[in-house]
């Protein structure tokens, strides 16, 4: 896939999202201008909770109609939160439903594919939590559902919506650090969740680098363009209980190599094992640089001898999903092609699973697969 995955952005701004800037929907624009849409919530987990829910709470675009998660208590607290009339917990009891326009889609990711190709054969647009799903077939899968019943689809990215990762789009795209030369992402960190045994299984989360290191590949993509090649290592390593059996657990090291069609070449290295934590991310220009930390980005664009810091807020995170979410629901109020769309996930899949594909197979991987 080429550059287009991204230029659908055009028609709101110069470059991807800037809309992120704007205030949220105020009443007096949604009663003015658009019907608010009606939600039903599939999954209830901490990062719907979390992310999801903060915003539907506020927001006059949408109403949510129906909760359902596996824990049906918990999917009652959420529905009571939400002011939601029904909930359950079994999910066939929202897609059956006929007074919804989406479903929102936040379990874990092996039921990604099946939920999305119920809900779209019901009529319903989907917005679906990260990753898309495990594999380059099941995208497929996904979006020619979508296609079919005509309706949307897209992945729940956050830092597409994030200004200050907004901001390096546009120093890229203007040249304002030269040619693209590198892009790097270090994450050591130890990771031990026993209460998500299904993160730690391969068959269920998928593992770690299309579940969680999928973030940043969809970031490289952005800024970078299309990847044509895909080396890379890994290694589990039982350091808790959540990795028991080795056999079937997730990698819990990663290394990989990525080569952009433009020339760029990337390096992503993430560890779930490492005792001493730490995270540093960059990008090398031919004429200047960039450099990432939780907090603050370090920018030495060229033809300057100043150093511009752009520092970010703790809510950043929070704020920037809150924008996603926003922007799924106009692009369906507005009959547009929301920027994270399900070619954009299957391009950040593919990524990962040429990853998985180069380690298990010790070789090169070229794209498309």
């Amino acid at each position: 896939m080429g550059d287009g995955q991204w230029s659908m952005c055009s028609r709101i701004t110069d470059h991807p999202l800037t809309i992120i800037h704007q205030p949220l929907t105020s009443m007096k624009e949604a009663v003015m201008s658009k019907r608010r849409l009606r939600i039903g919530v599939i999954g209830c987990g901490g990062i719907f909770r979390g992310q999801h829910l903060p915003y539907y709470q506020k927001s006059d675009l949408a109403e949510v109609l129906a909760v359902a998660d596996v824990d049906k208590a918990r999917a009652k607290e959420v529905a009571e939160k939400l002011k939601a009339p029904f909930h359950s917990d079994n999910p066939n009891d929202i897609l059956k439903r006929d007074d919804l326009d989406v479903v929102d889609i936040s379990t874990h990711p092996e039921n990604h594919c099946a939920l999305t190709v119920a809900a779209t054969a019901a009529g319903k647009h989907v917005l679906i939590e990260k990753p898309m799903c495990i594999s380059v077939a099941e995208a497929d899968d996904m979006i020619a559902a979508a296609e079919k019943a005509k309706v949307k689809l897209a992945v729940a990215y956050p830092l597409p919506f994030d200004p200050a990762f907004q901001r390096v789009k546009d120093l890229i795209d203007k040249k304002a650090i030269g040619d693209l030369v590198s892009l790097r992402f270090t994450s050591m960190s130890f990771f031990n969740a026993p209460q998500h045994p299904w993160l730690f299984r391969k068959e269920k989360s998928g593992g770690m680098f299309v579940e969680n290191t999928i973030h940043w590949i969809n970031a490289f993509l952005w800024w970078g363009g299309p990847v044509e090649e895909v080396s890379a290592f890994t290694k589990t390593v039982p350091c808790h209980a959540a990795y028991q059996p080795v056999d079937g657990a997730i990698e819990s090291e990663i290394v990989a190599i990525l080569r952009f069609q433009k020339g760029a070449i990337g390096a992503m290295t993430q560890s779930w094992s490492a005792r001493l934590g730490s995270f540093e991310a960059g990008i090398v220009g031919s004429e200047g640089g960039i450099n990432f930390t939780h907090t603050k980005f370090t920018i030495k664009a060229k033809g300057s001898d100043k150093v511009e810091e752009i520092e970010r807020s703790k809510t950043a995170g929070a704020d920037a999903k809150a924008r996603c979410l926003e922007h799924f629901l106009r692009c369906v109020l507005d009959d547009e092609t929301p920027c994270t769309s399900g070619e954009v996930g299957r391009a950040d899949v593919e990524v990962a699973e040429a990853a998985y594909i180069a380690a298990a197979e010790k070789r090169v991987v070229e794209l498309p697969l």
